[in-house]
């Protein structure tokens, strides 16, 4: 039997009669080893598709599959989400209105965000053909608005999707990463920043966006010693949470989907997924396997055309989404890019003050006095010795006087009234205040 799959001939389609791992031919498709979950005599398998059987991350997928249950149709309902075949479509448009109709079936989003989700999961099946990618996150601050809904969905059609829980430890999470490599859908991800699992989390995200950054632990060795040792935490991340988190840089790193308040479909979307949910997802699944086959090695070699203005950080996010997009879903991504650049900048103001505010407390405190430069608090928030007028304004924003202190200094007298004004400006950042547009 030839299992080899041809360009011009469509895909196989009938798992159940294959007894051998499927190929491609090397000088026509070189992309690395797929896995997939075809039945074989009646029982599921875990098998591969692609020029080789094995590689690291397939051992590393077979040993996880070995160690979290039996391997089944999803290796297990709900951990990790693979084709069962490889199917054929007709064109990239059809496949993309699929995916759209299956988003409209289950989910409401804002007009044009629909688009944007059916461009990311496309670009989740190729994503490592790109050195950079976005994270998804869905928003709102009200529950009963889709979040997880919408994570069900994307996690179910996704590359290697994954749909976990919130509150994993960090451990797990970076080794689960590492492993699938895949996309991780994490629901309620309002993670605090300043705690240390918090801080972890962190430092993955930072890093889980770019290729070429793996995380660095450290592991024991059978000499009971520790060796350093790195992780894969690049792919895709999707989050379901309420609020803006309140670090520009990973607020940066995505493209931001807030819910509707209000809800129109009520009575057309089923409020608990039907059996015929996962049915439509695996076939759409087995439909982008094809794709990833046919675009890997082609795909990241588009142009983009970015309007002027927009802020590098967010070309450069984005390009991955925008490259395999048609011109209607690259106006609404643009449209989100910008509403996010005005966001980013309120949320770098905030930022400022609240270092501001922690730099006068700290000040306050380290030197005994409630009388501080101005010079001196640029210097502590970070905004530099020079910045002594910027440190003023924020300051009077901040709802403190600016006066003059000894030797002709500007600076702050600080009161009780006005510590506690500030005190209350550092705890209410710490929190994941609402927002709503």
């Amino acid at each position: 039997m030839n299992n080899e799959i041809k360009p011009s001939e469509g895909i196989p389609a009938s798992p159940s009669t294959v007894n051998q791992v499927k190929r491609v031919k090397p000088e026509e498709y070189d992309i690395p080893v797929e896995p997939i979950m075809p039945v074989i005599d009646g029982k599921p398998t875990l098998q591969s598709i692609g020029i080789v059987q094995h590689d690291e991350v397939w051992a590393k997928l077979e040993s996880l599959a070995s160690k979290i249950g039996t391997p089944g149709r999803d290796i297990r309902p709900g951990v990790i989400m693979l084709p069962t075949e490889a199917m054929d479509y007709v064109t990239d448009a059809a496949l993309t209105g699929q995916i759209v109709a299956f988003i409209d079936k289950y989910l409401e989003l804002r007009p044009g965000h629909n688009l944007i989700v059916a461009a990311y999961i496309k670009m989740t099946w190729v994503y490592d053909a790109f050195p950079v990618i976005p994270y998804l996150s869905f928003r709102h601050p009200s529950f009963g608005r889709g979040k997880s809904r919408a994570l069900d969905i994307v996690g179910s059609l996704s590359y290697r999707g994954s749909l976990i829980g919130g509150g994993p430890t960090v451990a797990s999470l970076r080794r689960f990463v590492d492993a699938v490599r895949g996309t991780l859908c994490l629901d309620e991800a309002d993670f605090p920043e300043h705690d240390d699992v918090g801080r972890e989390l962190m430092r993955i995200l930072r890093e889980g966006n770019e290729a070429g950054r793996p995380y660095l632990v450290s592991r024991k060795n059978g000499k009971d010693e520790w060796d350093p040792t790195t992780i894969e935490v690049f792919g895709p991340k999707v989050f379901a949470h309420h609020y803006s988190h309140p670090n520009v840089a990973l607020e940066s790193r995505k493209l931001d989907i807030l819910m509707p308040s209000k809800l129109t479909r009520k009575d057309e979307i089923p409020s608990e997924l039907p059996f015929e949910f996962h049915t439509e997802a695996r076939e759409l699944r087995n439909k982008l396997l094809t794709y990833r086959i046919r675009n890997l090695k082609t795909v990241a070699q588009s142009e983009v055309v970015f309007p002027r203005g927009l802020k590098p950080r967010l070309r450069q996010v984005a390009k991955s989404v925008m490259t395999i997009s048609d011109d209607v879903t690259r106006e609404k991504i643009i449209q989100l890019l910008l509403e996010t650049q005005v966001r980013l900048d309120a949320l770098s103001d905030e930022d400022d003050m609240v270092s501001v505010a922690r730099a006068i407390i700290t000040l306050e405190s380290r030197n005994g006095t409630s009388r501080i430069r101005l010079s001196d608090i640029a210097m502590e928030a970070g905004l530099g010795s020079d910045s002594s007028r910027d440190a003023g304004k924020l300051v009077r924003r901040a709802g403190i006087p600016v006066s003059t202190l000894t030797g002709n200094y500007q600076g702050v007298k600080l009161r009780d009234t006005q510590r506690e004004l500030l005190q209350s400006l550092i705890d209410e950042a710490e929190e994941h205040d609402p927002e709503l547009n």
